[in-house]
């Protein structure tokens, strides 16, 4: 059952997000616990963005649910703020924002154009590259780098960072740009270049593995 309050929802995020990170810090390293939390987050919010994306989730349901993915955003903001981690920081307030702003439609207080929720949903189909980016950081972090399943977890960051992230923003800000939409497209144009920066890091990265294995 969805739960049809936005705010209500932002709590339960909150807290969910909260007690997962509580509850797994008893059993792995605070950094560690923190990735499993965001990995939970990510498939739920690449669920709910690619159900909307094929129609099987209402507008109204879809904009309820967002409510979790803030409350997740705030509590990961505080931590990465702790951690003086200014990058991911960023990248949060700005996702924030773009959490709040449903909201803020919804209220009547900002007015967002009517294909808002489509660029909305494709945008954060980009969650889904967090699966393979939580799954090597957390191989990487416990030293697990030499098993198989550590390649294909690079394999599919690259891959799914390179469709979902660098392609895909690079698209809506040209659909953006053609249709006029020049504000949100220049609010988007910070976290897109920052897409491009983290992916040239992930590839170099990535690249320095597969070198260090062909010489072991």
């Amino acid at each position: 059952m969805i739960i049809n309050n936005y705010f209500i929802n932002t709590i339960i995020g909150f807290g969910i997000t909260k007690f997962q990170y509580l509850f797994f810090s008893n059993f792995v390293n605070p950094t560690i616990s923190q990735s499993i939390y965001s990995t939970n987050h990510s498939v739920f919010f690449a669920s709910i963005c690619t159900l909307y994306k094929f129609g099987w989730l209402s507008t109204t349901s879809f904009y309820n649910l967002l409510g979790i993915s803030l409350g997740e955003t705030i509590f990961d903001s505080y931590l990465v703020y702790k951690q003086k981690d200014y990058q991911m920081t960023f990248h949060h307030i700005f996702m924030s924002i773009s959490l709040i702003i449903p909201m803020l439609n919804n209220y009547n207080i900002v007015s967002v154009s009517n294909n808002f929720y489509d660029y909305f949903a494709q945008a954060y189909l980009c969650e889904w590259s967090n699966i393979f980016l939580n799954y090597s950081f957390m191989l990487y972090k416990r030293n697990i780098t030499s098993i198989p399943m550590f390649k294909y977890m690079n394999y599919g960051l690259v891959s799914s960072y390179f469709f979902l992230r660098i392609c895909n923003f690079t698209l809506i800000e040209y659909k953006l740009v053609m249709e006029n939409s020049y504000i949100i497209a220049g609010l988007m144009s910070p976290v897109t270049f920052l897409n491009y920066y983290w992916f040239f890091k992930i590839v170099k990265k990535a690249y320095s593995f597969s070198h260090k294995d062909k010489l072991e």
